[in-house]
């Protein structure tokens, strides 16, 4: 036997179907390790809330249907913390995302001092949140904060006050904190759009 042996593929498929099987491979263990973290723990979570789990006994809970939903919408708070969720997350959209605009704007043109400025906006973006709710906590409490020490100076307050602690003013220091280490995050974006 002297001819040429023509070696046929077991699945004979397109450059096309290559091209498309070969990326559904690269992005498989993208979606195994999302699906993982993400998924499988939101899948468990609304699982577990149709249970009477608890942390130690979560294997054997018994099954409660809604019974966890109708306490929670009986809970007296529950129209509060929806409240504040709402305001919260559309003020720190909204400030955070018009500030990062300006900024964006503001930092578009090649100059020499924007790239200055642009290393320094985002120094809170890299700051882990940790760090940045202790310091916006150490600036506003009452013993040595530099924000109390500034309204007396100024002469809004007699004395020295904690802002957190404070019922009208937690809510806009929360709101304050996360919007300056947001606000890096936003004008990315808008940097990139641009």
């Amino acid at each position: 036997m002297t001819g040429t042996y023509k070696r046929t593929p077991l699945l004979k498929l397109s450059l096309q179907r290559q091209e498309t099987w070969f990326g559904v491979l690269l992005i498989l263990p993208a979606v195994l390790a999302i699906s993982a973290v993400v998924v499988y723990p939101l899948a468990a979570g609304l699982l577990n809330s149709f249970r009477d789990a608890h942390m130690m006994r979560l294997g054997n809970a018994p099954w409660n249907g809604f019974d966890n939903y109708t306490k929670l919408f009986r809970y007296p708070v529950l129209r509060l913390a929806l409240t504040n969720s709402v305001v919260y997350a559309s003020s720190v959209t909204l400030a955070a995302g018009t500030i990062g605009l300006l900024l964006a704007l503001s930092l578009s043109r090649q100059t020499r001092v924007n790239s200055i400025l642009r290393g320094l906006f985002f120094i809170p973006w890299i700051m882990p949140g940790v760090v940045v709710g202790f310091m916006f906590f150490y600036m506003s409490n009452s013993v040595n904060g530099i924000a109390s020490h500034i309204l007396m100076l100024i002469g809004i307050v007699d004395q020295p006050i904690n802002l957190f602690a404070t019922s009208g003013l937690a809510m806009p220091m929360v709101i304050a904190a996360t919007v300056w280490l947001a606000t890096p995050f936003f004008t990315i974006f808008f940097l990139a759009g641009l």
